[in-house]
């Protein structure tokens, strides 16, 4: 909480479960404040869009994230819309405060398209002074990472292909549902993913999944 002047403060609320919350306390050192009811009541959180990271994905869909001030991780009804409001997600999941993870629907997003944050029926255009942080695109025209070989060993998947992703990004792996404990980008054309126990039981009748996530945090 911090004085703006005589009569007004400014109050942060952030790690927040959900965008609604009630009977919160506010206390000043000569005690507590008329209006205090106010707080006590539910007050209701706008969801901010600051960034969509990466900014670009595959036609096949893509992993994003989307930096979503004042969503929390029991928030119903969060979804990213393109500027016709249509959903650009298959799913969506929110992993932490601010931090909404979307599944990207198989289709061709046009360059540049603007995505906003859905609230229910509401949709929130982007709240970052820099806009371009909330565009993204998926084109049919780009150089995009590629399987073209899976070996396995007892222990091991090595994933062969090209274009991998070696800078800003980690890769996640996984088999019958069984997440490996260790994933390396060896190179552009090598991603291996280590299995400490073993490869998963009955792992021949299911396909590895291989996908890259972000580790920027803006």
């Amino acid at each position: 909480m911090k004085p703006v002047n005589a009569t007004s403060v400014l109050i942060s609320i952030s790690n927040v479960t959900d965008s609604t919350f009630n009977n919160s306390r506010m206390y000043f050192t000569v005690g507590s404040p008329d209006g205090k009811e106010v707080l006590a009541a539910n007050v209701s959180l706008t969801p901010k869009l600051m960034a969509i990271t990466p900014s670009s994905g595959s036609t096949a869909g893509s992993l994003i994230t989307a930096n979503v001030q004042g969503v929390g991780i029991k928030t119903k009804g969060i979804d990213l819309v393109d500027k016709d409001g249509k959903s650009i997600c298959q799913n969506v999941t929110i992993v932490a405060y601010g931090k909404v993870q979307c599944k990207t629907k198989a289709q061709e997003i046009v360059a540049g398209s603007a995505i906003s944050v859905k609230h229910g029926t509401t949709a929130h255009a982007c709240a970052n002074t820099d806009a371009t942080k909330c565009v993204y695109e998926q084109l049919l025209t780009a150089t995009l990472p590629k399987v073209t070989s899976v070996t396995k060993t007892t222990d091991k998947i090595v994933f062969t292909g090209a274009n991998f992703l070696t800078a800003d990004f980690k890769a996640l792996t996984s088999l019958a549902g069984v997440d490996a404990d260790s994933v390396v980008i060896d190179s552009a054309t090598q991603v291996t993913a280590t299995f400490t126990k073993g490869i998963p039981p009955l792992s021949n009748a299911s396909i590895p999944e291989l996908k890259f996530e972000t580790t920027k945090t803006d």
